[in-house]
């Protein structure tokens, strides 16, 4: 996760991979096990540092929980700023 700083918040740029909603949990937990066993390996940790990322493995809960939370944060964000989309 890289992470940079603006005055009153904390700026984490973060991906995920996701699926369809109602996907079958052992779909959900082989594709979690081998996005995990991926991310493990040395040459793809190497590669990702070499962007100044580092690449961790998740839970797909801490996952919804992590946008459950952003959402509103982001969300607040724009509607503060004024943001409008053309």
């Amino acid at each position: 996760m890289v992470k940079d700083t603006l005055p009153g918040y904390v700026v984490e740029i973060w991906f995920g991979l996701l699926g369809p909603a109602g996907m079958p949990a052992d779909v959900v937990a082989k594709l979690n096990d081998a996005v995990g066993k991926a991310l493990a390996l040395p040459e793809l940790q190497s590669r990702f540092s070499s962007f100044g990322v580092v690449a961790t493995h998740s839970t797909p809960k801490r996952l919804a929980d992590l946008i459950a939370d952003e959402v509103p944060r982001w969300t607040r964000v724009v509607r503060e700023a004024g943001i409008k989309a053309d």
